[in-house]
């Protein structure tokens, strides 16, 4: 964050937190995305924000982490009702009203230490104040909340407190594409295999200790699999819903409209956009995609430990 930005925060904290003191919890559902690194959580929020308005983090709304009542009020205020995003993605979002995954605001709204994916035991939330942030958000975004977050995911037993409903969605892609695409990502935003990418199981300190980075990557994405099953076990029915990745490349429209009805059985009815736009991605999870440069250790470390290989992966 830069010093402009951290200094606007600063003086804005405490006018926040007078302009929320009045809010309870949100009065719609709160939808969370359950995800793997690389399943295409940010385009999913971008085909939703596309085809209805909803209230998902943006670039411009991620600036505002210590007040982010104002920021949202900034955000609403300056909505194109007709919103189309570029559905571009390099690693992060470009544009103001593009999805952002607001890692600075979860961090401080739980109180996760720096560097720690998990809230240490015996410490506690401020489920108050989350409280009267969200319903602040969401009076000023005039819409349900959506939010793609890493912290949120591995720490939301900590935050349901915080609302009346929550909704909870699977982004699925298929394991071995994930690790595929995690291991692409270490070398091109890194420039290096064993720079470790993504998040950081329950297990991290295992995982690391791993000397080859193609088994790491297996492991943590085992691992995070769990995980997300274990909170989707959680979930009571009608409040949770698994979209696959390869749904979301073939019908993104479809899928949009599968969220939306999963929200009005809950109470919720989102506004559609003025016109929707045509959407059409090309599914990356197919043999051509998966690097030869680590093809065969992937091949074997992933069979090893899911007992199985995708269609056309020999």
């Amino acid at each position: 964050m830069s010093d402009v930005v951290q200094l606007i925060n600063e003086r804005l904290r405490a006018d926040n937190e007078r302009l929320i003191a009045g809010f309870g919890a949100p009065a719609l559902p709160v939808t969370f995305i359950l995800s793997q690194a690389r399943a295409a959580s940010t385009l999913f929020i971008q085909v939703v924000a596309s085809c209805y308005r909803i209230g998902h983090a943006s670039n411009l709304l991620s600036r505002f982490s210590d007040a982010p009542y104002i920021g949202a009020q900034l955000q609403a205020s300056l909505e194109d009702p007709d919103f189309t995003s570029s559905f571009r993605t390099d690693f992060v979002t470009s544009g103001p009203a593009e999805p952002h995954e607001w890692g600075w605001f979860w961090r401080r709204a739980i109180g996760l230490p720096e560097d720690t994916y998990y809230l240490p035991e015996g410490q506690t939330v401020d489920i108050a104040a989350l409280t009267r942030t969200l319903g602040g958000l969401e009076q000023a975004l005039g819409a349900p909340l959506l939010f793609d977050n890493i912290f949120a995911q591995c720490n939301l037993d900590h935050l349901r407190d915080a609302m009346n409903r929550l909704l909870t969605v699977h982004l699925h892609r298929d394991p071995f594409y994930v690790c595929n695409s995690i291991l692409n990502a270490r070398l091109r935003r890194h420039g290096d295999l064993s720079v470790w990418y993504g998040n950081c199981p329950r297990d991290y300190d295992r995982i690391q200790a791993l000397t080859d980075p193609v088994e790491q990557v297996v492991e943590q994405v085992w691992s995070t699999e769990q995980e997300i099953a274990e909170i989707a076990e959680k979930q009571s029915p009608g409040q949770h819903m698994k979209i696959d990745y390869d749904d979301l490349s073939s019908d993104p429209g479809g899928v949009a409209d599968r969220f939306a009805a999963s929200l009005s059985d809950l109470g919720a009815d989102l506004t559609p956009r003025l016109t929707r736009p045509k959407m059409l991605f090309t599914s990356r999870n197919h043999p051509d995609q998966v690097n030869p440069v680590f093809a065969d250790r992937l091949r074997r470390c992933f069979r090893a430990r899911f007992g199985y290989l995708p269609q056309g992966i020999a």
